[in-house]
């Protein structure tokens, strides 16, 4: 799968030039879509930097409660070793992969581990389920933020 972080950077800025507190996977934050794939898949991600100012990364984590969240993701918090290396610094519009075999059914995010970035919400569901037969992507309508709709794919 391809996940772009901060896709809708450019609609925000045409939003009277100013930057929202939103930052996005493929438009998606906050858990407002769920990637679901079967236990025992392998996974890879092409991950982009769509930021035209911003550092970004992506790595799979267990399930945070907004009070418990760390201020920056570390190492030890990716789960099976699913990060871009280096975790915290892929560059703007720089490119990485991440590839990791889904082992364990659940839940996870799969989230930015830059400072600050996981409370701001720069994260997306991520779920491991057995039995599922394929990939699926379920999006949660109720968790957008009314004001923050656009360029969504």
């Amino acid at each position: 799968m391809e996940i772009v972080a901060d896709w809708n950077q450019v609609a925000r800025f045409a939003k009277g030039n100013v930057r929202t507190d939103i930052i996005d996977f493929n438009g998606y934050y906050s858990g407002n879509i769920t990637l679901m794939v079967p236990t025992g898949w392998s996974v890879r991600i092409a991950f982009t930097n769509g930021s035209a100012n911003f550092r970004h990364s992506l790595m799979v984590t267990r399930v945070y409660a907004q009070s418990e969240m760390p201020v920056t993701l570390q190492l030890e918090d990716a789960m099976w070793s699913a990060y871009t290396d280096p975790p915290e610094r892929i560059h703007p519009k720089e490119r990485a992969q991440l590839s990791f075999v889904a082992q364990q059914a659940g839940s996870y995010f799969l989230a930015c581990a830059r400072q600050t970035h996981l409370m701001d919400g720069h994260w997306i569901g991520f779920e491991v389920r057995d039995g599922l037969e394929q990939a699926v992507a379920i999006i949660h309508e109720g968790r957008f933020v009314p004001s923050d709709l656009p360029g969504r794919p």
